[in-house]
């Protein structure tokens, strides 16, 4: 009977969702790790995300911020990241010929694309007129 069976196979989930449920709620067996990027957006998403398994009961006792830039080590860093941005753009170039499909590159901006005027920059980069050939 496939209705039976799916019933089964769901009071099966079901037991398995409570099972995790408890040992999620459980600060002996689980906890959390909120794991961000220093980004404006991404805080404020962390920030949510700990609140809401903090107010589930869910226990977060770790905030990791990933991909910091040290002052001291900017400079070779922007170096090793330009030299891998320009690979991986020639690399595009080649699929993009290959495939007919048009290649648009996005510059990085230097501070978050927020707000309206973040936007407008993006769609201006995004959305310019083709160089002529």
């Amino acid at each position: 009977d496939p209705v039976g069976g799916a019933a089964a196979r769901l009071r099966t989930f079901q037991r398995q969702m409570r099972e995790l449920s408890a040992i999620l709620h459980d600060e002996a067996r689980a906890e959390f790790a909120v794991v961000t990027i220093a980004t404006e957006l991404a805080m404020l998403e962390s920030e949510r995300l700990l609140a809401a398994l903090r107010a589930d009961g869910i226990a977060v006792n770790h905030l990791v911020v990933n991909r910091v830039l040290d002052d001291k080590d900017a400079d070779a860093f922007v170096e090793r990241l330009a030299r891998g941005h320009a690979k991986c753009v020639g690399r595009a170039r080649d699929v993009s010929e290959r495939a007919r499909a048009e290649l648009t590159v996005v510059p990085y901006f230097d501070t978050e694309v927020t707000g309206v005027p973040g936007l407008r920059a993006l769609g201006a980069a995004l959305f310019r007129p083709p160089a002529a050939k």
